[in-house]
């Protein structure tokens, strides 16, 4: 039988598409991204929570940009989308339709009952599975309120608070509509599904570039980015972006893959997100035919951090190599050196090889993407007419070798701007130059945080804004964010839920690594992400820890 609100879920969904590619084209102006919301907030209250969220999800790649308003030049619908999700799950949470339809009560007496809710609401929390998690975090909200009041700009504090906490507390929701395994399947599913969109429209522009000048590419894909992130951050990438790597005046540069984000970076630590539900999948699946397409999925999203260009992403894949080591060589490790205790360290030792294996896939497919980048070169070569030479053929090696490289031009540009940042945190130790102000560390106006200054470190960002208590807090919460996804992958009895879990603690502990080169995890599309896929793990697990994972008759996830 089709099931009615998956169908709605579709045409919903294809309809944001539609007017993304309306607006894209030039065919409709950026007004229609008002009836893009609309489908949205419609999506959000008439489906069921679990089909809402997956439906949020799967919309997280297409979510286009207002019209510029006196609040913004370029807002989301996602802001608006997410606040009303919220709102939604509050009433559910809080009863508060089904309080208002009580006929014997009162007005008084409804707000009583409501409160009362409220009330056991907060009784709960720290015996909640989120607490250790959420301590830090709010940890990290009073460092940076404290910081606010040091701010120069302070209208600039309280977006970007507004912005972190406003997805923070999408965490919420998401655990609050996971009940059971089925709920958390169909999640993960979606999540799998938006990767593999991302992932598609990536190598769509990779392809292109056999066929198109990149110059010519340059300024078609302006539309693209007008539709999503609205007319100014076109501007700015018209002159200045991530999307290509340079390797001298002789001959062309070739694309970094960055799909539908605005660069190359934030598309890196998307692929890295999705990888791990790919591979879950592919362990999961029962027919050969199935394992090998999600295999496949999994390879080709290894092959695009490659594509991507971005060197900090391929250096913090050494970070996600040592949590591999330490968990595949525990029995190894010297007690005072086991900062995560492993319980059934030898029920799971398959588990660990397949994870490392999946790992070292990441350098053998070196060679592959040396020899594509190479291909696209050459064709670019003849595109303008002029020969293709044999002497270029490694262009990833000299891509690789150039991080070491001191005074390359990008890494003799992130040296002086950690530099000037030290400096800022020994001249403001306690409060920072205040959260959202950091441009003020370069000597810089408040405003170019909006065309992307920033520590190209997530640590020293965060340390320049809100001082050394804010970067204890947020080194903290990150230790917290690790620890809970390694201690839950130990709960699980189902061994495709430990190694799921694990998967995901090596793609985490590979973005904070990567953390020590640029600040994109607070990209409002990956933050959405990662947000979203925390609270699936820890309700997972919470579930698992109270015998409530699993559904009557422990049928299988829908599909």
């Amino acid at each position: 039988m089709v099931n009615p609100m998956k169908n709605l879920s579709n045409i919903l969904w294809l309809s944001e598409l539609f007017l993304a590619l309306l607006i894209m084209f030039g065919i409709a102006d950026s007004t229609m991204a008002y009836i893009s919301l609309f489908a949205l907030l419609f999506g959000i209250w008439k489906l069921s929570d679990v089909d809402a969220l997956r439906f949020y999800i799967c919309s997280i790649p297409i979510f286009v940009a207002l019209p510029a308003n006196a609040l913004s030049d370029a807002m989301s619908v996602w802001r608006f989308a997410l606040l009303f999700f919220v709102l939604k799950i509050a009433l559910e949470r809080f009863k508060v339709r089904e309080i208002f339809r009580k006929k014997d009560l009162d007005f008084a007496g409804k707000i009583q009952n409501i409160i009362a809710e409220f009330k056991s609401f907060l009784r709960g929390i720290k015996s909640a599975g989120y607490y250790d998690v959420l301590y830090p975090t709010l940890l990290f909200g009073v460092a940076g309120a404290f910081s606010l009041l040091f701010a120069q700009s302070i209208g600039a504090g309280i977006k970007k608070m507004i912005f972190l906490y406003s997805v923070f507390l999408f965490f919420g929701v998401v655990w609050f509509v996971i009940k059971n395994k089925d709920d958390a399947m169909r999640v993960l599913r979606s999540l799998f599904l938006s990767g593999a969109f991302v992932l598609l429209v990536g190598y769509v522009q990779f392809i292109s570039t056999f066929f198109v000048r990149l110059y010519d590419f340059w300024g078609l894909w302006g539309y693209v980015i007008n539709a999503f992130y609205g007319d100014r951050t076109r501007n700015l990438l018209s002159y200045s972006n991530t999307w290509f790597s340079y390797y001298g005046d002789e001959i062309p540069p070739t694309l970094r893959m960055f799909s539908v984000m605005p660069d190359s970076h934030s598309f890196s630590i998307l692929m890295i997100l999705f990888m791990p539900p790919a591979l879950y999948f592919a362990y999961a699946a029962r027919k050969k035919s199935e394992k090998r397409k999600y295999y496949f999925v999994f390879l080709l999203m290894m092959l695009a951090v490659w594509f991507s260009g971005s060197r900090g992403a391929w250096v913090g894949w050494l970070g996600a190599l040592a949590a591999v080591a330490y968990f595949y060589f525990y029995q190894k490790v010297p007690g005072k050196l086991q900062i995560l205790k492993m319980k059934n360290y030898a029920a799971h030792k398959k588990l660990y090889k397949i994870i490392a294996v999946s790992l070292l896939t990441f350098v053998v497919l070196f060679p592959v993407c040396n020899f594509f980048l190479s291909e696209s070169q050459d064709c670019q070569l003849r595109l303008e007419g002029k020969a293709v030479s044999e002497e270029n053929r490694q262009l990833l090696l000299r891509r690789t070798l150039s991080i070491s490289d001191m005074n390359e031009t990008s890494n003799k540009g992130r040296k002086e701007i950690w530099y000037d940042s030290a400096i800022s945190v020994m001249r403001h130790p306690v409060t920072g130059v205040g959260i959202g102000n950091f441009p003020l560390a370069l000597g810089e106006k408040v405003a170019n945080t909006k065309i992307g200054a920033s520590a190209h470190n997530i640590y020293l960002d965060v340390a320049v804004e809100m001082g050394i208590f804010g970067f204890l807090a947020f080194a903290y919460l990150v230790w917290k964010i690790c620890e809970k996804l390694f201690y839950t992958a130990q709960k699980f009895r189902e061994k495709e839920f430990h190694l799921l879990t694990l998967l995901f603690f090596v793609s985490f502990v590979w973005i904070f690594t990567y953390g020590f080169f640029d600040v994109v995890i607070f990209n409002d599309k990956v933050l959405n992400f990662a947000v979203i896929i925390l609270a699936v793990l820890y309700r997972m697990g919470d579930l698992e820890e109270k015998g409530t994972l699993m559904p009557p008759g422990g049928g299988m996830a829908e599909k």
